[in-house]
């Protein structure tokens, strides 16, 4: 993921795309995220990567393929993320029992101990935007419940 992206600044002319809310979300991503990654690196993880570790933990029977779309990603792309996650020995690919084609994918123990962290960088990231921004505790959390609504 190319995390280079320059968030918004008032002296650059977004035009009306400061209304589109997919666009907003996409800027509010990138700033999280180019935030989080000052921390992620410590783990040698990115991002998505994290984001692949907590969708399995908690979605055990899902396919490589619902892990993919609920993450966006492509299948050459998430196989990818699955042979790293799989070498660093955080990530377990099983044959499933009942279909040979598919595999079951589950959390190593090191994989489960790393999700706390996750967490927390993850948090990191949004603290640090809500924070810069200027927003109290409620404006946060209201914001959360209105993204949350939205990506229902």
């Amino acid at each position: 993921m190319d995390n280079t992206a320059t968030p918004p600044t008032e002296t650059f002319d977004y035009s009306y795309t400061r209304e589109i809310a997919g666009y907003l979300a996409y800027l509010l991503f990138l700033k999280t995220t180019d935030l989080a990654m000052t921390h992620f690196t410590k783990i040698d993880l990115n991002t998505r990567e994290g984001l692949i570790l907590e969708l399995i933990a908690n979605n055990p029977t899902a396919s490589q393929i619902d892990i993919a779309r609920r993450a966006g990603m492509k299948g050459p792309y998430i196989v990818k993320i699955l042979d790293r996650l799989t070498a660093r020995g955080l990530l377990l690919r099983e044959p499933s029992p009942s279909d040979r084609r598919r595999h079951q994918l589950r959390l190593t123990k090191a994989g489960e101990a790393l999700r706390s962290t996750i967490y927390d960088y993850h948090m990191a990231g949004n603290t640090a935007v809500f924070e810069e921004a200027g927003l109290s505790q409620e404006e946060s959390d209201t914001l959360i419940k209105l993204l949350n609504k939205l990506t229902q």
